[in-house]
């Protein structure tokens, strides 16, 4: 068969599971996205860590949560005492707050161990969660529990 012929049936048969593929992935948005960027206005240097997660079933919380998670220690790591706060874009249903809650705690915790936990225990954590059905959004500081 030659490499023409192959790649159209191959296009051929990704056109026809089309259907399938946007039912499983009901976003354009990745599943984790993260960025670092120095904050204007504070004293430099002053850096955050923005990240965007989609969230669409219980069973993608670990694999996020091990995501964000590697992305924080890079970011302290990286950054030390300049990191200054990160910003969380959750998208989720509702029903799993309380969820992502305990997740966010769990990932700040085991950062703490792997990278520097003063400027862990130092970073503001801000978390947006928005229902992607009702569009309606949550945001709050995380705090950690003395």
């Amino acid at each position: 068969m030659s490499l023409a012929r192959s790649t159209s049936v191959l296009v051929l048969a990704l056109l026809a599971q089309g259907p399938v593929l946007a039912q499983a992935a009901p976003s354009f948005m990745p599943g984790f996205t993260a960025f670092e960027g120095q904050l204007k206005g504070s004293e430099p240097p002053a850096w955050q860590l923005v990240s965007m997660i989609r969230i669409g079933s219980e069973a993608d919380l670990n694999p996020r949560g091990n995501r964000l998670l590697s992305a924080l220690i890079s970011f302290v790591n990286k950054r030390g005492e300049a990191a200054q706060s990160v910003v969380l874009m959750i998208t989720a249903e509702d029903k799993h707050v309380e969820l992502i809650n305990k997740l966010i705690g769990s990932v700040l915790e085991e950062a703490a161990t792997r990278a520097d936990a003063g400027v862990v225990a130092k970073l503001k954590v801000s978390v947006s969660v928005t229902d992607p059905v009702t569009k309606e959004s949550r945001s709050f500081e995380f705090a950690k529990r003395t």
